[in-house]
C-alpha cells in the first residue's frame, strides 16, 4: 500500500513536469512582449517564422520578423500583457495573450511555440485587434 502511495506521487510529479516547463517558457514570452523587447523575443524564432499583423502575414526570415514586430510596437507603450488562454500537446504549445496599450487599445496575441531539445521555438505569432 504504502509502495503504491509512493509510486502515484511520483507519477504525478513526473506527469506535470512539462506543464510547469510550457508555464515558464510562456512567462518568459510574456516578458518580452510586455516590455516590447523584440529583440530578445526574436531569439525563440524559427528561421521561418509566420507572423500576421492586424490581418497582414506570411512567412518572414527572423530578422523580418523582427523588423515587422518592432515597426508594430514602435510608439506604442504596453500597459498590461495577460495570458488569456493557454495549452500543449507534447512538444507544441500555444499561448493566447491580451495586450493592452497605454492608448487603451487592446490587441489579442497568439503564439504557437515548438520545443526544440530545451528551448521554445515560436513557429507562428498573430496580432489581431480584440473584437
Amino acid at each position: 500500500m504504502k509502495n503504491t502511495f509512493l509510486f502515484a506521487i511520483l507519477w504525478m510529479m513526473l506527469v506535470s513536469l512539462p506543464i510547469y516547463s510550457q508555464v515558464g517558457d510562456s512567462q518568459k514570452l510574456i516578458t518580452c512582449i510586455s516590455k516590447g523587447d523584440i529583440s530578445t523575443l526574436s531569439k525563440y524564432f524559427e528561421p521561418g517564422i509566420e507572423i500576421s499583423i492586424l490581418g497582414k502575414g506570411d512567412i518572414l526570415s527572423k530578422q523580418q520578423a523582427e523588423s515587422a514586430l518592432s515597426d508594430f510596437f514602435s510608439g506604442k507603450s504596453v500597459s498590461s500583457c495577460k495570458i488569456s488562454h493557454q495549452g500543449n500537446n507534447g512538444n507544441v504549445s500555444f499561448c493566447i495573450i491580451t495586450l493592452t496599450m497605454s492608448n487603451r487599445e487592446e490587441y489579442r496575441v497568439y503564439v504557437l511555440t515548438k520545443k526544440v531539445g530545451e528551448q521554445p521555438r515560436i513557429q507562428q505569432f498573430r496580432i489581431d485587434y480584440v473584437d
